[in-house]
């Protein structure tokens, strides 16, 4: 008994152990489906501002790609210009001549050579805006790479979240089976306690009925020293209930098998001798409710009927009957 305890205290705090780690992995369950909850309001979050950059970026690219093709327009429209103006200036610098057609023809140069500093440089800033609207574009390009780049490393850690949730549910799942198992060997190992508790408490009755009828009778070293019964048989019951002469008849009643034979050599026992240790211990066999009842007031199951108060005097009254039943035989035998 001792050993199945300290094997269900072994199992119970087995079970503890299970339940705190399945405790454990639950929390680390939660705690992986509330980072894999944030990652993805995250990436939501960055999908919605990416789209947005995009169209930014779109209408940006659209605004700048005007911007150019008017620009590239002027840049057409002044060489047009140009290209005409040369060829008036050629056809009027033909027909006329002179001064007045040198000198429109320096105003003419003059006018063209200012209108092409003021075209060059409209054609610069052009493109110095297109170079910065390339390096606008390729730092938002870098800026969509990087984003992919965080996106990318997020679903993989959802991934990995959602497979150690996958690994932490069939690990909560094999503790739980695990759990079951102990709790039906615990069930086991409680029915047998309970029956080898039941048959302790029979042995532990059926000894204490033998302790309680021994040291009555006599010691071991009396008994060993082969030394005359200290206890008198009367002494065990209230004045008035049995007389020795009636002790000594049911002794020769219940021992008339064992004294037959000793009978027929030496005859009948006389009253006034002494009981032997087997005799003895037959009567209070005999008796035993009587002694149980006057010194031992709780009874095991063994000897429960007897500690009725009507029972012990039907019984007193039997062995009586008995008795006077016993010695009309032996009259009318006689």
């Amino acid at each position: 008994m001792v050993d199945l305890a300290r094997q269900v205290e072994d199992f119970r705090e087995d079970l503890v152990q299970q339940t705190e780690r399945c405790i454990k992995a639950e929390e680390r369950a939660v705690a992986c489906v509330h980072e894999t909850y944030v990652a993805t309001q995250h990436r939501v979050a960055t999908d919605a501002k990416l789209a947005t950059l995009q169209r930014d970026h779109m209408h940006q690219r659209e605004r700048w790609e005007c911007q150019y093709m008017l620009s590239e327009d002027l840049a057409m429209r002044a060489f047009d210009c140009l290209t005409v103006r040369q060829v008036r200036h050629r056809a009027v610098r033909s027909h006329r001549s002179g001064q007045q057609q040198a000198a429109r023809i320096a105003t003419l140069e003059a006018r063209n050579s200012a209108h092409d500093v003021q075209l060059q440089h409209q054609v610069a800033q052009s493109r110095y805006e297109l170079d910065k609207l390339r390096l606008q574009d390729a730092a938002w390009a870098a800026q969509v790479v990087s984003k992919d780049v965080e996106i990318a490393r997020l679903l993989g850690d959802q991934e990995k979240a959602r497979q150690q949730a996958i690994a932490d549910t069939l690990q909560r799942e094999g503790s739980q089976a695990y759990v079951h198992s102990l709790r039906a060997q615990i069930s086991l190992l409680k029915r047998e306690k309970e029956v080898l508790r039941k048959e302790a408490t029979r042995y532990m009755a059926e000894r204490d009925d033998l302790l309680r009828v021994l040291p009555v009778v006599t010691s071991i070293a009396d008994k060993k020293a082969s030394k005359p019964i200290r206890v008198n048989v009367s002494d065990l019951f209230e004045p008035g209930n049995v007389s020795l002469d009636e002790l000594h008849a049911m002794v020769q009643k219940a021992t008339k098998d064992d004294r037959k034979a000793a009978s027929d050599d030496k005859g009948a026992i006389p009253s006034s001798a002494g009981l032997t240790y087997t005799q003895f211990c037959e009567c209070l066999v005999r008796l035993a409710h009587v002694l149980y009842k006057t010194e031992l007031p709780q009874l095991t199951k063994r000897f429960a009927y007897l500690i009725d108060n009507d029972l012990a005097s039907y019984e007193k009254s039997k062995f009586a009957s008995d008795i006077k039943e016993d010695e009309s035989d032996g009259c009318g035998h006689d």
